[in-house]
């Protein structure tokens, strides 16, 4: 009824619209998870934020959309990624992410400076790090890519609309199936109070 999706998108982005909540009438409300296709193609037509609305039925579906997000960018089973971010329902998606994904978690202090965390992702060989940009009116992502012009950064307020691919899916499906009481599944370090955190 309201015309073609990306001449609707085209004339939205034009008029300066901020986000978009997709909803697929045919899918959401049937508890079936949201219509991944639908927002990866809403997502590559446009630059601003695209969220899901009804469709997300679980914690699951977010978890698995992030951790496949990652599986795109690099993440393997093993690989570690440094969350630098304060304690939100956006970080519980994301180190639940990690973990889907096979890989190994690395909590960095919503505190440290750039210089800590880049030093925990040079220390743990990080995959990528997540990073909640702007907390405490701070410049978190600039502030590290200052000292890592290369860190793979994935910031947080991203996380929900990044690509990934059904390959990607599957893969961190599979990951999430082979993890071991064996597999380690987070580092943790010291504060970094009295000196370099531990």
């Amino acid at each position: 009824e309201g015309g073609d999706l990306y001449e609707v998108l085209a004339r939205l982005d034009s008029e300066g619209c901020a986000r978009y909540v997709v909803t697929d009438v045919n899918k959401d409300g049937m508890l079936q998870g949201p219509n991944l296709q639908l927002l990866k193609d809403v997502c590559a037509v446009t630059d601003r934020p695209v969220v899901a609305s009804g469709g997300i039925t679980e914690l699951h579906d977010l978890v698995r959309s992030a951790a496949a997000a990652y599986h795109h960018r690099g993440l393997q089973p093993g690989g570690r990624v440094v969350l630098w971010a304060p304690n939100s329902i956006d970080w519980v998606v994301a180190g639940l992410a990690v973990t889907w994904a096979g890989g190994t978690l690395v909590p960095a202090n919503s505190r440290y400076t750039a210089h800590e965390v880049a030093d925990l992702a040079d220390r743990t060989r990080a995959t990528l790090v997540v990073i909640a940009d702007g907390f405490l009116g701070r410049t978190q992502v600039a502030d590290l890519r200052a000292l890592s012009p290369d860190a793979p950064i994935v910031d947080l307020a991203d996380l929900a609309t990044l690509p990934f691919e059904d390959d990607d899916l599957a893969a961190v499906d599979a990951a999430a199936d082979a993890v071991s009481a064996d597999d380690v599944a987070d580092i943790l370090f010291t504060s970094g109070t009295s000196g370099r955190p531990k």
